[in-house]
């Protein structure tokens, strides 16, 4: 049986913004109509004794009452997403707020939760972290984003002891748990809390195709608590889809939960107002070429590519020579 909700205070408030905007209609086509019923609103305030009713309903009270109730049902939603520090995208928290995604559903159309799949790509996985990890095999690293604990699997395998990674998705973390991985289940309105109760902990940082995934308005906030996380000298590396690139409009909108792309100068933009100074932004590796399929691909890529540039030279955008057009961009930052 359907039990009905009770109505809550953000209904109700909308309720009345949309009273207001029916009113507002309402006057201005009785003014059409018949311009004689509406009092002479003249710059003086003589018009309110012509008619004091109309109060309820001439053009500017409504509209000030639009405005007022417009912004009480802004306030009122900032509020009813106060509960957390990061706000789930607008079509999530709108009406949703209480609705849980199985991110499993999208991520293991790519990585299915099987012994041979940890072993056959995991290596893969650090492909762009490799030349970057710290040699100490003692250091303390953070993965946001870990998923399944890929990456913190070859790490593992690299000899790697102090490797720690977060993930919002529980499918996800209790398949790393299922492994014996450290990945703990930290929500999306807990993660800056987490991250500033770490502060200075960790000798090297990574996420892996995380940051198109939060609100615009929240990313600096997450990308500073991670500045601050990092002990001074460390180096935090991410991976992000590319807009340059002629597949990034693929890129941008294959994952339902995408919230940005980025190019290397928006990507720049983020990093340095996060807190970083020594930025370098380069092309993500490609997956290896094998084979002879692996060999015709990468020709392919480069004839493409070349063609992408000249399209970008013929529009004059800019720095076309030295433009990664790449799937992904890969940005790597020291504190």
């Amino acid at each position: 049986m359907y039990e009905r909700q009770p109505v809550t205070r953000l209904e109700f408030i909308y309720g009345l913004h949309g009273i207001a905007v029916l009113l507002v209609v309402l006057y201005h086509f009785a003014a059409a109509c018949s311009p004689g019923l509406i009092p002479d609103q003249s710059t003086s305030l003589a018009w309110v004794s012509d008619a004091p009713i109309a109060l309820l309903y001439n053009g500017r009270f409504a509209v000030t009452r639009l405005a007022v109730t417009a912004a009480a049902s802004i306030i009122n939603r900032r509020r009813a997403e106060g509960k957390s520090n990061l706000r789930l995208p607008w079509s999530i928290a709108i009406g949703s707020e209480n609705v849980e995604l199985d991110y499993a559903r999208h991520y293991r159309k790519w990585h299915p939760d099987t012994d041979e799949h940890y072993s056959s790509s995991s290596s893969l996985e650090l492909q762009d972290l490799n030349e970057y990890l710290p040699d100490d095999r003692n250091s303390c690293i953070l993965e946001l984003g870990a998923g399944m604990g890929l990456c913190i699997f070859a790490l593992r395998e690299l000899g790697y002891r102090n490797v720690l990674g977060i993930d919002s998705d529980p499918s996800q973390v209790d398949a790393a748990i299922r492994r014996g991985l450290p990945v703990e289940l930290v929500p999306v309105s807990e993660t800056l809390n987490w991250l500033y109760r770490k502060d200075k902990s960790f000798d090297f940082s990574y996420a892996i195709d995380v940051l198109e995934h939060i609100p615009r308005n929240d990313i600096i906030n997450v990308v500073r608590a991670i500045y601050d996380s990092l002990k001074a000298g460390s180096y935090f590396v991410c991976r992000v889809p590319n807009c340059n690139s002629i597949v990034g409009m693929r890129q941008r909108y294959i994952d339902w939960t995408h919230q940005e792309s980025f190019s290397p100068e928006s990507l720049d933009f983020v990093l340095y107002n996060s807190g970083f100074r020594s930025i370098s932004i380069i092309e993500a590796r490609p997956p290896p070429w094998l084979g002879i399929g692996g060999c015709v691909r990468g020709i392919l890529r480069l004839l493409f590519r070349s063609i992408r540039r000249l399209q970008y030279f013929a529009e004059a955008t800019g720095g076309e020579l030295r433009m990664p057009l790449s799937s992904n961009l890969l940005a790597i930052c020291r504190k």
